[in-house]
């Protein structure tokens, strides 16, 4: 498979992994195909790098007299490298997907990736194009180096691995909706959303310092946080460089963070306007969690700020049929109201969110509890913390030889309940059942007080907490590895990202439709959902047909290291009041 480095642009980037997208998107779509010839296997497709592999394999072929060389004879960005699939058995990351999330969170929200072989030269042009860009935000920019230790294994970075992956901010369109007028400018859509933890805490693990866990969500308390300074995350960094202010005394003066008001509780209601208020207040304060796309360029997010004549442009495109006239006042907030009441309808639609809920809250013993059963593992495992994260690993991320037997667990009622969605096989551990227990009752009393309008009672809470921080000190190893898997799947659940792409196909009563057209159905492996949305109350427009897919991203698992630092994360919540 033949392509060049000049085939792939930046298009963003986490704090790991960094996104190249492949530049013929369009013609994908314009075609609805993707043939196996040359560079068009590309079509509609990105690369996601790990960034730390990026700047190694780099570095390499600087350092390498060998690799210089090969560098010498493809030193131009339109060089042909041969981009060929790994033949490796299948990595962890794919086995979670496959074995753990698939089958819980619903196979028809995944994509199946392939893991490409990129040669050293080929990453080489990637990592300097990127770096030569001045798009990466500076925050980030410690994340792709090449640390001075790791050069003594530079020689194992001649080829690194990558995640060939769909590119969501397109989509491939029903055959129903090809027609003349659509077939070479489709409306196309995409919204990433990061959902966060949609549930609070009910854990008597929670230490007392922390209890404000029982009556905010996560995101509410990291937002006050944010608010107060305590904690900073990497896109605010970027934003805070570039919008500070010198004061009367020229000294520098923080920009003020404004908290947002979004609500996880409101999206994974169930009902449909909480849904729909809970992206309306994420598209109010963007941050770094709502994303839009139009033609694979963003034209809503934190960093984007277009003359108002764009989004005009693109009501003219969503509404050809009635208002291709209309001059569309106020159209940034008009297009902002159909995309979330879209959105909200499809969301709404799927079992997506109800789903992933179920999979965040095989969180029972809170992060403050995750450290109390991680370090009675590390005691267990003689002191060692990597013979406890390995452990943990083994059990978290099944091996190949389960791909065909693993499946849901058979446990009593009281696992049942607590675990409902757990992959996971509970060990028989007396010790684990009455810890259990006590959590099952403290979550009865905190929500018979919260809904009675009162906060936990404090002297209550106090016993439950000393009663189950004696229990975890006598769990068993296996007890421990089973708390610890589900918490780290919840912790992955609770940082994925949603990619709602969707057609939006106008008509009126008097076109001739396609009585296929008509016919709603929800997405499935092989064929996305499509309904008739109707926005008179947005717009006053005709009823249109909405052809959409929702895929999940970013739901690699968890290494079970980030156990050894959470101590430290959690140790801020006593700060928020």
């Amino acid at each position: 498979m033949l392509s060049t480095p000049n085939d792939w642009l930046y298009l963003a980037e986490g704090g790991k992994h960094v996104i190249f997208r492949h530049l013929d998107e369009r013609l994908a779509v314009e075609r609805n195909a993707v043939t196996d010839t040359s560079s068009e296997y590309f079509y509609g497709h990105v690369l996601r790098i790990q960034k730390s592999d990026l700047a190694r394999a780099a570095q390499a072929v600087i350092t390498n007299p060998q690799q210089r060389g090969d560098e010498a004879s493809s030193q131009h960005t339109n060089h042909r490298f041969d981009l060929r699939e790994s033949n490796d058995l299948m990595t962890s990351s794919e086995r979670f997907r496959r074995l753990i999330v698939g089958p819980n969170l619903g196979s028809c929200y995944l994509d199946s990736h392939q893991t490409i072989v990129l040669p050293a030269p080929f990453c080489l042009h990637l990592y300097q194009t990127a770096m030569a860009s001045g798009i990466i935000p500076s925050s980030r920019l410690s994340s792709w180096q090449a640390k001075d230790q790791d050069n003594v294994h530079l020689a194992n970075f001649n080829q690194i691995k990558a995640a060939l992956l769909p590119n969501h901010t397109i989509l491939k369109l029903d055959p129903l909706f090809i027609s003349p007028q659509n077939a070479n400018n489709p409306t196309i859509l995409s919204v990433e959303i990061k959902p966060k933890a949609g549930y609070l805490a009910d854990s008597p693990l929670v230490l007392p310092a922390h209890r404000c866990k029982y009556y905010h969500t996560r995101y509410f308390l990291q937002q006050v946080l944010m608010e107060k300074g305590v904690v900073k995350k990497g896109w605010w960094r970027q934003k805070e460089q570039q919008a500070s202010v010198v004061d009367d005394r020229n000294t520098a003066t923080q920009h003020n963070f404004v908290r947002s008001h979004y609500s996880p509780l409101d999206l994974f209601s169930g009902n449909f306007m909480q849904v729909k208020e809970a992206l309306m207040e994420l598209s109010k304060n963007m941050q770094n969690n709502f994303r839009v796309w139009y033609e694979g360029t963003m034209v809503f997010g934190e960093y984007e700020n277009f003359p108002s004549t764009r989004y005009t442009e693109i009501l003219h495109d969503f509404f050809r049929t009635h208002h291709c006239s209309h001059n569309f006042s106020g159209a940034r907030s008009i297009l902002l109201d159909v995309i979330v009441h879209i959105v909200a309808e499809i969301l709404h639609r799927e079992k997506i969110l109800e789903n992933l809920l179920c999979l965040q809250l095989l969180d029972v013993i809170d992060c403050d509890g995750a450290v109390l059963v991680y370090n009675r593992l590390v005691s267990l495992c003689g002191g060692s913390n990597s013979e406890a994260e390995m452990a943990v690993e083994q059990n978290f991320i099944p091996p190949e030889s389960s791909l065909s037997s693993y499946e849901s667990s058979e446990s009593d009622s009281l696992t049942q309940d607590l675990f409902a969605c757990s992959p996971y096989q509970p060990p028989q551990d007396s010790r684990l059942r009455e810890l259990l227990n006590e959590i099952q009752h403290f979550r009865t009393h905190l929500r018979h007080q919260i809904q009675s309008g009162f906060a936990a009672d404090e002297s209550i809470a106090n016993t439950f907490h000393k009663s189950c921080v004696y229990h975890v000190k006598h769990l068993s190893k296996e007890s421990c590895i089973y708390l610890l898997s589900n918490w780290l799947l919840s912790l992955t659940m609770c940082d994925v990202s949603l990619f709602v792409t969707f057609h939006f196909w106008e008509f009126g009563d008097s076109d001739d439709l396609n009585e296929e057209m008509l016919i709603e159905r929800h997405q499935t492996e092989r064929n996305g959902g499509l309904f008739v949305c109707r926005l008179d109350n947005i717009w006053g427009s005709p009823n249109a047909m909405i052809w959409y897919e929702v895929k999940v991203v970013d739901c690699d698992p968890k290494p079970s290291i980030k156990l050894r630092g959470r101590e430290e994360v959690e140790h801020n919540f006593q700060f928020v009041f």
